[in-house]
């Protein structure tokens, strides 16, 4: 098979792994409004249940990138897709909150293979990176906004979840802009520029309700699922080739296994203000990190209009 062709069916292989990582992991989240709604239990019990899988979805990250330098990265992505599937099947048998919990903590663990092996796949095969990391995003943002639809369509309820679903499809647009680009200026200013934007619409949603609260939700997706392609392609463009997956698994378990906490900090500060407080909280961890993209580029000898990185 003549190299460009091998490349091109890679990119769209990995593209659509990655809508399925974020499908399936989503799914419980969104579920889990639901299902305290309707059958009265504590929203903050039930989203407690999905920290293992949140925590396993980082933690796991970080040994997948040596693993694939053994057993090779189209290998375990046959592994990733194998054992989503058994993993699925398994929660749908679970009937106990411990088997639950479980079921969660095991598709997380397999969900951790993904992102280390399909970004180091993608930006090896891409022609144009900013390009096809923007349509990457967009592929993984569309698995999000589905599990949020997909999942309230089977539970027979319409409403706040349209809203969720038009939310994580902005974000994904959102992410092809940044692939673009990428493409045309330097990732210290762009980072610095998206990441200003997640403390405002954080700030915005916490202080709001109705259609400001719709306006402020927009910019953090808009900003947070930006980012994410910004930081593939920091990986891409400053890590040689052959050090990739292990330095997106380095990546992935960092910013993954902090955010498998996120789960029992969100039932914490909603026991104690509701949603505002835990907008609010958040909107301090926004200004963290506008300050670390800021001494980023300021750090930062990248000040020239970057180039793509060629297909390997």
């Amino acid at each position: 098979m003549r190299p460009d062709i091998l490349s091109a069916r890679t990119v769209v292989f990995v593209n659509i792994a990655h809508a399925f990582d974020h499908f399936i992991l989503l799914i419980y989240p969104t579920a889990v409004i639901a299902i305290a709604a309707q059958q009265g239990l504590d929203y903050g019990s039930l989203i407690n249940l999905a920290t293992g899988a949140f925590v396993a979805f980082g933690l796991f990250s970080l040994p997948m990138g040596w693993i694939a330098d053994h057993v090779g990265r189209r290998n375990m992505l046959a592994v990733f897709f194998l054992g989503y599937g058994a993993s699925c099947a398994g929660m749908a048998l679970a009937a106990t909150p411990t088997a639950l919990a479980g079921g969660l903590l095991v598709v997380g663990i397999f969900s951790a293979i993904y992102h280390p092996i399909g970004s180091a796949m993608l930006v090896s095969h891409a022609r144009q990176l900013g390009r096809d990391l923007g349509w990457n995003g967009v592929w993984g943002n569309l698995g999000a906004a589905s599990a949020s639809a997909v999942t309230a369509l089977l539970a027979a309820a319409l409403g706040w979840r349209s809203l969720a679903t038009v939310v994580f499809v902005f974000g994904a647009l959102t992410q092809l802009l940044m692939g673009r680009l990428i493409d045309r200026y330097s990732l210290p200013s762009i980072f610095v520029g998206l990441a200003a934007l997640q403390p405002v619409g954080l700030a915005v949603a916490a202080a709001s309700t109705g259609v400001p609260l719709l306006i402020g939700l927009f910019i953090i997706t808009s900003a947070i699922y930006g980012q994410v392609v910004i930081n593939d392609a920091m990986v891409a463009r400053y890590v040689p080739a052959h050090y990739r997956a292990k330095a997106y698994s380095v990546r992935y378990f960092l910013g993954f296994t902090a955010s498998g906490f996120a789960a029992p900090m969100i039932a914490l500060l909603y026991a104690r203000g509701n949603f505002p407080v835990v907008l609010g909280t958040t909107a301090v961890f926004g200004g963290a990190v506008v300050l670390c993209a800021i001494a980023f580029k300021l750090l930062s000898s990248d000040q020239t209009l970057p180039s793509t990185v060629a297909a390997e």
